[in-house]
């Protein structure tokens, strides 16, 4: 077994490893030992899956609201 990495989570198992670790799904992020992904705060988001801090979540573009992993028109 291996670390999490940072980009990836463990779903949910207690453990800091796990043989198969989940990409970070987009609209979160998973900084390095994550248990589970972590949402972006309101108003910003990631446009791409395996974000590794909260330092990549950026505002919403222009027109939209993002809010609990959903943006809306």
């Amino acid at each position: 077994m291996t670390k999490i990495m940072a980009g990836y989570h463990a779903n949910g198992i207690d453990a800091q490893t796990t043989p198969n670790p989940y990409l970070c799904p987009q609209m979160m992020y998973c900084p390095e030992g994550s248990k589970m992904a972590q949402m972006c705060p309101d108003g910003y988001w990631t446009p791409y899956r395996g974000a590794k801090a909260l330092t990549e979540c950026i505002t919403c573009p222009r027109g939209k609201w993002c809010k609990f992993s959903t943006m809306f028109a």
